[in-house]
């Protein structure tokens, strides 16, 4: 139990999450030969998702940039139209 804890939460700290999720634990069981009698548990879990969700979060970025303009209110008097 402690090995499989282990190998996950070294699964999640490379790729640098705070949190233990099942996909980190899907991977330690995948990764050891010890563990094969779970590949029918874990094949249930979604694996890990890929670089494409970077790009994802990039949109969401700009998304909220130009929220924070929006929200703005202008001043009485100011040059800006």
């Amino acid at each position: 139990m402690i090995s499989i804890v282990t190998k996950a939460a070294s699964e999640a700290r490379q790729r640098s999450s705070k949190r233990v999720l099942p996909t980190h634990l899907k991977q330690a069981v995948l990764a050891d030969e010890r563990f094969d009698f779970l590949n029918d548990i874990v094949g249930k879990i979604a694996d890990a998702p890929t670089a494409v969700k970077h790009e994802a979060s990039d949109d969401d970025n700009q998304n909220t940039r130009k929220k924070k303009g929006t929200s703005r209110k202008k001043r009485k008097g100011s040059d800006e139209s």
